[in-house]
């Protein structure tokens, strides 16, 4: 796997799947929301086709704890599998941003 993969999901839809995640893997259609250290974008899988949520955080504008805990959540979330739970597919380095590939939640 890819070096910059921090975690995936082990029930990741086969159509998802790649040896190597980019953000250009993904057609950006709609910024959802914007804060300080990250923005949150509808997507589209270019791979699968599928309709996904991208957080996409700088983590040199967290502090240290808030890096720790985002790291950590990306870990924890990709673990989980519940159907009240929106899935982490991904969570992967693109230059110098951590990306989240989560299931979107329409509405």
């Amino acid at each position: 796997r890819d070096a910059n993969l921090l975690a995936i999901c082990d029930d990741l839809p086969g159509s998802m799947d790649r040896t190597y995640w980019r953000v250009e893997d993904f057609n950006l259609l709609q910024k959802m929301h914007s804060g300080y250290a990250s923005a949150v974008y509808k997507a589209i899988c270019k791979r699968s086709g599928q309709t996904v949520a991208l957080k996409v955080y700088q983590p040199a504008k967290l502090h240290e704890i808030s890096q720790f805990q985002l790291f950590r959540e990306a870990r924890l979330h990709a673990q989980l599998s519940h159907p009240n739970i929106v899935k982490l597919y991904s969570a992967f380095k693109h230059g110098s941003s951590v990306i989240l590939v989560q299931e979107y939640a329409d509405g």
